[in-house]
């Protein structure tokens, strides 16, 4: 009898290990790692475009995102409003861009290699837009 008890409480520990170890790397797989990765606009003086760059934290690995925009679109040259996020996991940019046709800007995102832009927020025509977070 002695034995079937200590075999069941011996069975009932593996068991609650097995559980949090499933759960500790679901949540270590779910969690989101610090990439070490700063974003931010640069104006080109030559040409007075608004440019994404992307740098390590110390400044180093500094490198152009060359955006695909489509035409008549530009990213917005409003310092005011030209802020750029990245996306917690570092894959997705988040930025405004200017319609020169419009007159407006929108929020719009695209890969972290400039491809696949794509409008994110638009412009309502009563409101003015401004990057916020990205979390």
């Amino acid at each position: 009898m002695g034995t079937a008890i200590l075999s069941a409480f011996a069975l009932a520990l593996t068991l609650v290990q097995i559980s949090c170890s499933k759960t500790n790397a679901q949540t270590n797989y779910d969690a989101v790692s610090q990439i070490n990765k700063i974003i931010y606009t640069r104006q080109n003086i030559s040409s007075s475009a608004m440019q994404i760059w992307v740098a390590n934290y110390d400044g180093s690995g500094a490198s152009l995102i060359p955006v695909a925009l489509p035409a008549n679109l530009t990213i917005s040259g409003d310092l005011a409003s030209s802020a750029v996020r990245l996306s917690p996991d570092g894959q997705t940019i988040f930025f405004l861009a200017y319609d020169n046709i419009t007159t407006v800007s929108s929020i719009y995102s695209c890969n972290i290699n400039g491809s696949n832009v794509q409008l994110v927020i638009p412009h309502n025509n009563t409101d003015v837009v401004r990057i916020g977070g990205a979390y």
